[in-house]
């Protein structure tokens, strides 16, 4: 028998619970909408309280770093790194830092069958398992005692992931190291690894080849308009759209995230990491920016003693301009409030146990995009007469 720890509507699957336990009794289980939650094996269980007492949702820890964080917009001076990475190249030039130190750099990252899980990086050359955006919850896997064990030898850690997994390694290790520099990307949700899983086959199926990579976020067209392009093991590289773009529609939409995120406490400018990371959306809408964006530009917040070191110590492979918090707020609401929840998504997860990917998507993701980009285009009261066109003829 398998009993759970907390509230499922709360749980973030953080796994901090599943790293304290001394006798291993936790599991990560997928539910029925696809998503890892901890769950306790009570025959082995000897009733320590040690994952009800690290538990983020019994114990409501409070953000790490209070006050006004200082705000840059930046992009890394090597332009292919820029390219590659999903906003301005930030997190490489952090990254970069630490290993050029003997450090060790933690981040998400695909394996071979295509699951995202929390990986250890001791060389620049793997850095680039950990760049760009990757729309799914990871793994952290036994992360947080990798990271323990590390300081313990005295190692310098980065450690990158959503504010829930920063905010656990924290509470996991007790106590502030100075060996240890945490990153929280600003984030708007996660979707399910389960509903990314039944795309993988979808787009196998269709192309006729294994899925080695995705990369979510490619700039070929620019920053402001990327594609998601595919890389096959026959050497096939396409460019997704309509049908075969649908899991970023789910995405964009908020439809297939964890139930958790609609209700995230971490969707403010009180971080937990001693830098946060994301893009500087809207940048040069409400105060002028004379630098071109087209290939992507990084928001950072700086939210430590640490993190000002650590941007210091960065600081030559990147270009910085200081910016303010309310105009970093204006168009990145993961610094404002969480998203909201669609009206029918307990319908899209009903269907994702019972459908086949491809009617999923044609139900629920691709057609209900095509009608908000109808709506946007076309104004109203002409959608609403092509809309009785359409049915008197068909």
């Amino acid at each position: 028998m398998i009993t759970a720890i907390c509230s499922k509507e709360q749980c973030t699957g953080c796994s901090a619970c599943f790293n304290i336990c001394p006798k291993e009794c936790i599991h990560m289980i997928s539910d029925t909408e696809g998503f890892l939650y901890p769950a306790i094996n009570p025959e082995c269980c000897d009733d320590c309280d040690a994952c009800k007492d690290i538990c983020l949702i019994l114990n409501s820890p409070e953000p790490s770093h209070l006050g006004n964080p200082k705000v840059y917009a930046c992009w890394n001076k090597d332009k292919t790194i820029r390219f590659q990475s999903a906003s301005g190249g930030a997190f490489s030039a952090f990254a970069g830092s630490v290993l050029d130190n003997g450090g060790v750099v933690f981040g998400a990252a695909f394996d071979e069958d295509m699951r995202l899980k929390h990986i250890a990086v001791n060389r620049k050359e793997e850095l680039r398992k950990l760049r760009n955006s990757k729309y799914i919850q990871s793994d952290v896997g036994r992360s947080y005692i990798e990271v323990r064990n590390l300081l313990r030898q005295n190692r310098r850690v980065l450690f990158s992931g959503t504010p829930c997994q920063v905010v656990a390694l924290n509470a996991f290790l007790g106590k502030n190291n100075e060996n240890l520099l945490t990153c929280d990307i600003l984030c708007k949700g996660v979707p399910s690894p389960g509903v990314f899983a039944k795309y993988v086959i979808s787009l196998e199926n269709h192309f006729q080849a294994k899925l080695i990579n995705i990369n979510f976020r490619h700039k070929h067209k620019s920053w402001e308009l990327v594609s998601t392009v595919a890389i096959f093991s026959n050497g096939r590289e396409c460019i997704l759209t309509g049908y075969h773009n649908s899991f970023m529609f789910g995405f964009s939409n908020g439809l297939s995230m964890r139930n958790a995120c609609y209700h995230c406490p971490h969707t403010k400018a009180n971080r937990y990491g001693d830098v946060s990371l994301g893009d500087f959306w809207g940048i040069g809408e409400f105060a002028p920016f004379y630098h071109n964006t087209r290939n992507g530009i990084s928001l950072i917040l700086v939210n430590s003693e640490k993190g000002h070191r650590l941007l210091r110590e960065s600081s030559s492979h990147l270009y910085l301009e200081e910016r303010t918090l309310e105009e970093a707020k204006q168009k990145q609401s993961a610094l404002d409030h969480p998203l909201g929840e669609p009206k029918n998504r307990e319908q899209f997860f009903a269907g994702y146990q019972r459908l086949e990917y491809e009617k999923l998507a044609k139900i629920y993701l691709v057609d209900k995009a095509m009608k908000r980009l109808i709506k946007r285009i076309i104004p109203r009261t002409w959608f609403f007469y092509l809309r009785k066109y359409i049915k008197r003829i068909m």
